[in-house]
C-alpha cells in the first residue's frame, strides 16, 4: 500500500511538471516578435540602469 502510494505522488508530481513545462513552451511560442523586442529592450535598460554590461551584445573571444 505504501509503495503504490508513493508511486501516485511521483505520477502526480511529474504529470504537474509536463503540465508546466508544456505551458511555459506554449507561452514561449505564442510570444510575437514586437512583445519579444520589447522584452529585450527592457532587459537592456534595467542591465544599465544596474551599471551591468548589456546581456544581449556580442562577446568577442580572441583577436583576429
Amino acid at each position: 500500500m505504501r509503495k503504490a502510494l508513493t508511486l501516485l505522488v511521483s505520477g502526480l508530481v511529474a504529470a504537474l511538471l509536463g503540465v508546466l513545462a508544456l505551458g511555459g513552451i506554449a507561452a514561449a511560442a505564442t510570444t510575437t516578435d514586437v512583445e519579444a523586442a520589447q522584452e529585450a529592450k527592457s532587459v537592456r535598460e534595467a542591465a544599465q540602469r544596474a551599471g551591468k554590461k548589456d546581456p544581449y551584445a556580442p562577446t568577442v573571444y580572441g583577436i583576429r
